[in-house]
This record gives structure tokens, C-alpha cells and sequence, in this order.
């Protein structure tokens, strides 16, 4: 019998991690728990420790715009002295300069790259929307969210490495792909590889 190389879907989350923190070694100390559980999963990816294979999707990488995006205005929206937590109705008076947006294209691209390098496949899905509505709707989750459960089923993974908080509770119910952060992976010893 032929073991199938397990499959890991990496969703925005994880990968909104990997760009904002990647190049900056100083910050990443201070990064919060499940930035840097992100953290440990890309310099685990990039010593070959695990033996599954890694992939995200075209989907994601929309998605990290948005995150490159808000990561700047909330910059701007501290620096006025306003409240972050009015994030979502301050957003819209924070529009980003043309440079701005130029960089952050930029990084993604040069991120899409250096994925690449790594052997991270970024899978084209083609998304079944009464699927994503079904999970959307029978787990409480984000219609994005659902959207990456969604992929990672259409590409037969086996794990969604997440760490968005919105997964906590639903993360047990959803049997396939098996949704976990980055620190449940690396509990799984059959996907390690120990080299000496």
C-alpha cells in the first residue's frame, strides 16, 4: 500500500503573518502568539521539516491585499490618537496614496514569489457558492472564511493550517480538511521530518 503525501492548506490568516513579519526579525518577539506560531510554521517550512505538501490559493492572496491594507490604515488611525477599535468606520477617511498601494502590490508579488521558491503551490479553485453558503451558514463562519474551507476541500487537503480566532470553536466540527493552527501541526510526528 502507497501512503498519499498528506496535503496542508495554509489560509490568509497564517499567511497575512508570513508577509507583514517575514522581514522584520526585530518586531517579531513582540508579535502576538499567533503571529509567531506563524512564524515558526515558515521557518519549519523553509528547513524542509515536514513531509506534506503545502499549499494555498489565489483566493488568499486577495484576501492579504486587504490585510496589507488595514495593517497601514490602522498605523494611521493610532497615530491620529483615535480609537482602533472604531477600526471598521475610520477606515474609509484613510484611503491609501498611490505609492502606498503600488508597495503593497509589490509585496505581494514578491511574496507570491518567495512562496514559490519555498515549493507553497498557490492552487486556482473554482468555488462552489451554495457549498460555501451550506458551511457559512451550519458553522457561523465568515463567508471567507467558509470560502477557504471550501478550497482546501476542492484540492483534497487534509489539514487548514489557521490562526483566525473565528475557527476556535467550529474547529472541531469541521472533520474535512481538519482545521488546526500552526502548533497542532507540528504535533503531528508521522509529518515531521528528523534530519540530523
Amino acid at each position: 500500500m502507497v501512503d498519499k503525501t498528506k496535503v496542508a492548506y495554509i489560509d490568509t490568516s497564517v499567511l497575512a503573518n508570513w508577509m507583514l513579519y517575514r522581514k522584520k526579525v526585530r518586531v517579531r518577539f513582540r508579535a502576538e502568539k499567533r503571529a509567531r506560531q506563524s512564524m515558526k510554521l515558515l521557518k519549519l517550512i523553509q528547513h524542509h521539516k515536514y513531509s506534506c505538501k503545502f499549499i494555498t490559493s489565489t483566493f488568499a492572496f486577495a484576501e492579504i491585499g486587504q490585510s496589507a491594507r488595514d495593517a497601514r490604515t490602522a498605523v494611521k488611525i493610532i497615530r491620529d490618537g483615535l480609537n482602533p477599535s472604531w477600526f471598521n468606520r475610520l477606515k474609509r477617511w484613510y484611503p491609501l496614496k498611490p505609492k502606498e498601494r503600488t508597495d503593497i502590490m509589490r509585496s505581494i508579488q514578491s511574496f507570491y514569489n518567495y512562496l514559490e521558491e519555498l515549493g507553497v503551490e498557490v492552487k486556482s479553485s473554482i468555488i462552489d457558492p451554495n457549498e460555501v453558503n451550506e458551511i457559512s451558514l451550519r458553522h457561523s463562519l465568515e463567508v471567507c472564511d467558509a470560502t477557504h474551507v471550501v478550497i482546501a476541500r476542492s484540492e483534497k487537503a487534509d489539514y487548514l493550517i489557521t490562526v483566525d480566532p473565528d475557527f476556535a470553536e467550529v474547529r472541531p466540527k469541521i472533520r474535512k480538511p481538519e482545521a488546526m493552527n500552526p502548533d497542532t501541526l507540528y504535533t503531528k510526528r508521522f509529518l515531521r521530518i528528523n534530519k540530523h
